[in-house]
């Protein structure tokens, strides 16, 4: 018998359901406790095949999958597996076609797991489902939740602020386009107190004003714990971010700072990475930059080398224009030759918090 206990496998572009398959077949001979699958060409029926394998051990403790095509019908294949295997610890599903229907099929199936970590990513999950899955995690003291979708408002932010304010969280992770300034306060309050270390709030409606009080929520709280920090909206300005920059410099062991914004000017790009000199344990920026020159970049990236905080540090960007790729493409040729310890990296890594999910099931 194989003594592999995890497996985890992530592809986003080349896994699909005949990846699925294989994995089933193997899974038949070499049962895991844990598993991992992210291939963006999954499909329900894919989903089906894996699951009826993975869910024959009984002592499956995590179950993570996700794709574009998973949709209600996944979830349902999905839950109805959940029901016979109480043995879980870690459930993570992810399909962009999950409603609410499909939400509120998890969340029933899931109730009476060891639950400590949940994940639902659904991108046609309104507030509704949103409330349903808030309910179901009442009954629970997580360590790890997190929630997706575009159609979350501000009553299903502050319905999963309610529910999670009682939970002992290390990570929380809430995602949907529609979330402005009061939904982004209420999760930060419930928070606050926790011993994160790991915080995601992205709305499109968050403003300086909204993400000001966040930060100055947080810092009333959880700065000494918090590792990783992820803020988005299109919303937020420039000076705005200067403003969060100010204030997580002081976040002793932050180690990884993901900001998805507009993109920023060069001279914001330049106060960014002077602010995050002084941050001894800085390991990984995540930035969107606009159009930026090879010049501005250089000055900038020279500082920050100089400072003593490159070793180990990844620096990845968005770009924002067709230039700013360029510049960035040939500057991190550039910049890797000389200082292969300081890594530029012209993409953002969309794995980074799912990385600290993961993280959980280890």
């Amino acid at each position: 018998m194989s003594k592999l206990k995890a497996v985890y496998i992530i592809s986003w572009h080349t896994i699909g359901d005949d990846t699925a398959s294989e994995l089933a077949s193997r899974l038949q001979t070499h049962p895991v406790s844990a598993l991992y699958l992210e291939g963006g060409k999954i499909s329900n029926a894919g989903t089906e095949v894996l699951v009826r394998t993975a869910f024959r051990n009984m002592s499956l403790s995590a179950f993570c999958i996700e794709s574009s095509e998973i949709s209600d019908v996944g979830a349902k294949t999905v839950a109805e597996a959940v029901r016979n295997c109480r043995s879980l610890t870690t459930f993570y599903l992810g399909g962009w076609e999950i409603s609410d229907s499909g939400a509120k099929t998890v969340a029933e199936a899931v109730k009476g797991c060891p639950l400590s970590a949940f994940y639902l990513r659904g991108d046609k999950i309104s507030d509704a489902g949103a409330i349903v899955v808030a309910e179901m995690v009442k009954d629970y003291t997580l360590s790890a939740f997190s929630i997706r979708s575009t159609m979350i408002s501000d009553a299903g932010a502050i319905a999963v602020a309610e529910a999670v304010k009682d939970c002992p969280l290390s990570v929380l992770s809430l995602w949907s386009t529609l979330i402005s300034d009061a939904g982004a306060i209420a999760v930060a309050k419930a928070v606050k107190d926790c011993t994160l270390s790991a915080f995601r709030i992205y709305g499109d409606a968050i403003t300086d004003a909204g993400v000001t009080t966040v930060m100055e929520i947080l810092s009333s709280g959880c700065t000494n714990t918090l590792s990783a920090l992820c803020l988005g909206n299109s919303c937020i300005s420039d000076l705005g971010i200067k403003k969060v920059v100010d204030a997580v410099i002081s976040y002793p062991r932050l180690s990884a700072f993901y900001l998805d914004s507009k993109p920023i000017s060069g001279e914001t790009l330049a106060y960014i990475l002077e602010r995050m000199a002084g941050i001894n344990t800085i390991l990984s920026v995540n930035l969107v930059v606009g159009d930026i020159s090879k010049e501005q970049m250089g000055s900038c990236l020279d500082r920050l080398q100089q400072s003593g905080i490159g070793k180990q540090l990844k620096l990845r960007f968005e770009c924002g224009s067709d230039h700013a790729k360029i510049v960035c493409t040939e500057f991190a040729a550039e910049w890797n030759g000389k200082f292969p310890e300081f890594r530029i990296i012209p993409y953002v890594n969309y794995l980074f918090f799912k990385e600290m999910m993961i993280g959980v099931l280890r």
